[in-house]
């Protein structure tokens, strides 16, 4: 079978929304320059749309127009390595989640075990801080409410008596 129709079969799988990389084909790794190429290719026809080097989605096309992937679908790579949870998201986006704003922030904030500078994809800036605790899926809530009780002065629109 032709690369090109495999990459085309592939894309056509994925879910609108839904970040991807070249590593998620699948394919022979002597094949990644030419699947780099048609991904770029593809991206400059509209079909696809590019976060970043090497990272790719599919636009969902609504009446009121193009609609970006989830921030968590962004960040995915921060959050989960080998299928081991290695982050999670915390911050003014988990903070609304647990009903303590009701306010959307401009960046997302991942705790890892590792230090990592801030950086930005797309559109998305990303700030990191670094927990010594280990991350597990059953411990992220707690770890949250954690963060909550730490950062309680950095909760938007909310004074420390209300949180």
């Amino acid at each position: 079978m032709i690369v090109g129709e495999q990459i085309k079969r592939k894309i056509a799988s994925f879910p609108e929304g839904t970040v991807f990389t070249i590593s998620d084909f699948g394919l022979d790794p002597s094949n990644d320059l030419a699947l780099a190429k048609a991904l770029s290719r593809i991206s400059a026809s509209g079909e696809l749309r590019k976060v970043s080097k090497g990272k790719y989605y599919k636009p969902k096309e609504t009446l009121l127009g193009i609609i970006k992937p989830a921030d968590s679908e962004i960040v995915k790579d921060f959050l989960e390595k080998d299928g081991k949870i290695v982050g999670y998201i915390t911050g003014p986006q988990a903070f609304a989640t647990m009903g303590l704003t009701s306010q959307i922030s401009s960046y997302v904030v991942i705790v890892t075990g590792k230090y990592h500078r801030p950086l930005r994809r797309g559109d998305c800036y990303i700030r990191f801080l670094r927990q010594e605790n280990p991350i597990t899926k059953g411990n992220i809530e707690l770890l949250r409410i954690l963060d909550a009780i730490r950062m309680f002065r950095e909760i938007p629109a909310v004074t420390p008596d209300s949180a």
